[in-house]
């Protein structure tokens, strides 16, 4: 039997003792306490718990079409003795605990997802959680969330910066992904490209010089410098890289295959996005530095999924050149294929910049 074993609570027009925690059915709505179970409770006082969460909290801008880091729903989890202890983010602060009797499926490893929909593909099967969790979730009025381990193996920056990543994934992208309107996210972002595939693409050309010009105009922009040359070095070598490319008849996929451009475009709207409002905002805010998001966009490498720190790299040259973030945007939600990609539209904004 799948069911909530314990949920704090809060009183609600009533005089309820403070502290108490209170069995709850799992269909009950009654929100969870601002404090954790007993059982529960030194887990959520750790100070790197604690400090994840300021960091969490200070992150209020918006980073697309609205949407901010803060707005994130996010749960954490971790097993004791008398079950599972869960921890729920959402609109804006720790909102709820409770102790289950499950805990959650990390159906991506690392992590997992909660999402309403099916469209009888693979994802079907990623998303789904335990009763007890998504019960309990139901009850709190959460219908979509990530959901982690209370810690890991990651340090603790990236324990900051993956939350956000994967939230954005499930509330922006997500409903995208099944066939539900989606009025931040374009429809022509597919899923069904095998990424494994995109390793032939970035090893067709000279990947190291078009990586290391996007590093140099990263550094150039971090210290607020003329990006031209590097940025302008980028194009060029990723457009030789793609003429090899199609020269070789290189294609990703099996049903409606894509060229290497195209096929990157996607990858680098669906990741390379993602990373770049988790990581962005983390930098601005001083809680990573300039020198961490340098190593990890230059740790990347052709066989290492680059279009992370590709995509996100490019995104990151145009915010610190001053690029209309709003026009972009809009420009890219509005679009209907890799036109409107990342790419593309740093290659518009590039040459406007530099032709000025």
């Amino acid at each position: 039997m799948n069911r909530v074993l314990l949920v704090g609570f809060v009183a609600v027009g009533a005089a309820v003792a403070a502290g108490c925690p209170s069995a709850v059915d799992p269909g009950d709505p009654t929100p969870s306490a601002v404090e954790p179970p007993a059982e529960c409770a030194a887990l959520w006082d750790d100070a790197s718990v604690q400090d994840r969460w300021s960091s969490l909290a200070s992150l209020t801008d918006p980073v697309w079409a609205g949407w901010a880091p803060v707005d994130a729903t996010i749960v954490w989890a971790e097993e004791v003795d008398a079950g599972w202890c869960h921890a729920l983010w959402s609109g804006g602060a720790v909102a709820g605990y409770a102790l289950l009797e499950n805990g959650p499926t990390y159906g991506f490893g690392a992590y997992g997802y909660l999402m309403p929909w099916s469209n009888g593909g693979f994802l079907d099967d990623l998303v789904v959680q335990p009763p007890s969790v998504t019960d309990w979730l139901t009850g709190e009025g959460v219908e979509s969330a990530v959901l982690l381990p209370r810690q890991s193996s990651f340090d603790a920056l990236v324990q900051v910066q993956l939350p956000i990543h994967e939230a954005f994934h499930v509330t922006v992208q997500g409903p995208s992904w099944f066939g539900e309107l989606a009025d931040d996210w374009p429809a022509w972002m597919r899923l069904d490209l095998p990424r494994a595939e995109l390793e032939a693409c970035y090893q067709a050309g000279d990947f190291g010089a078009e990586h290391g010009a996007l590093v140099e105009a990263v550094e150039a922009a971090l210290g607020g410098d003329d990006v031209c040359s590097a940025a302008q070095g980028f194009i060029a070598a990723r457009a030789a890289r793609h003429a090899a490319a199609d020269a070789a008849g290189l294609t990703i996929g099996s049903t409606d295959p894509l060229g290497c451009a195209d096929a990157e475009a996607v990858y680098e709207g669906l990741e390379g996005i993602a990373d770049a409002v988790s990581w962005g905002p983390l930098v601005d805010a001083g809680i990573a530095s300039d020198a961490e998001w340098l190593s990890r966009l230059g740790a990347t490498s052709a066989s290492a999924d680059p279009f992370y720190q590709l995509g996100s790299g490019q995104l990151f040259v145009l915010d610190r050149t001053g690029a209309d973030a709003t026009a972009f945007v809009s420009a890219f939600i509005a679009g209907t294929g890799p036109d409107a990609g990342v790419h593309a539209l740093f290659v518009a904004e590039i040459d406007a910049l530099c032709s000025r």
